[in-house]
């Protein structure tokens, strides 16, 4: 007879996924990632029928948001599609192990990125099990002061890390600072770059929502658009054109109580 005290619990699945896209992937499901906790005995032998509790939580201030105002945990689901639920502020679902000892399971990112914690509990295990999932876009690199060259903007709270971007958009925008600088047409002013993205990308969400839905930062996911801060009042066609000739569209936002320039540094905007 098995001793029920002695029962061990495991999780196995991906440890990465991209941030989720609400715009793009509206059923939730291409940032899903598929997960098996499975029960065993004292002699590694699967274990059916156990209870199983998986619950998610994610670290604060991870992804580069410095706020905690109802911060999604990210989206759990068993094999029947049952919806989730909260205890102690995290997300938990409920399972049974199937005949080979499996309870199987998903989980998803949500548009914030951030690091994940998957806790498995069942009765008579031991001990916990936990598997760390991060939700990030890889990749993107910090644009460096220079004071010679480019002016940075932005606040520093509650996103701290505001100038992050994937390496070929920081090749155009480093050029593009350059050509801006010492171009005479512009009085060899800097260019005032403001938001990027996040350190780990995903929704740059300024209305502090966790959501790129209403946020006028929709674009600001995977470091390749950027704004520019130099014009304040009005479209200025010479700056378009400037920009169309790097092959850098540059599209004016100007409602609203900032406007500014929205470069696509990639001819992109996610």
């Amino acid at each position: 007879m098995c001793d029920p005290n002695q029962l061990t619990i495991t999780i196995s699945g991906g440890t990465t996924t991209e941030p989720w896209h609400k715009k793009h992937d509206p059923e939730h499901t291409q940032a899903n990632l598929p997960y098996k906790a499975t029960v065993t005995d004292q002699n590694g032998q699967p274990q059916a029928n156990v209870s199983v509790t998986i619950t998610t939580d994610v670290t604060s201030d991870s992804g580069g948001h410095v706020h905690t105002n109802g911060r999604p945990k990210g989206k759990l689901v068993d094999q029947t599609g049952a919806t989730v639920s909260t205890k102690d502020g995290k997300m938990t679902i409920p399972g049974t192990t199937d005949g080979s000892g499996v309870f199987a399971f998903t989980f998803g990112a949500e548009e914030a990125s951030g690091t994940h914690t998957l806790t498995a509990t069942c009765v008579g295990c031991k001990d916990p099990a936990k598997s760390t999932v991060k939700a990030e876009i890889s990749g993107l690199m910090l644009l460096d002061e220079n004071p010679l060259s480019y002016e940075l903007r932005g606040s520093l709270d509650p996103h701290p890390g505001n100038h992050y971007f994937s390496q070929a958009a920081m090749v155009q925008i480093i050029n593009l600072a350059h050509s801006y600088r010492v171009d005479k047409a512009f009085n060899k002013q800097l260019m005032k770059i403001n938001d990027s993205s996040l350190i780990k990308g995903g929704t740059f969400d300024v209305l502090l929502d966790w959501t790129s839905e209403s946020n006028v930062h929709g674009g600001h996911r995977l470091g390749i658009v950027v704004d520019i801060n130099n014009y304040k009042t009005a479209r200025n066609t010479l700056f378009e054109e400037f920009a169309f000739s790097s092959d850098i569209k540059a599209n004016w936002h100007g409602k609203g109580t900032a406007p500014h320039y929205h470069l696509l540094l990639l001819n992109e905007d996610h």
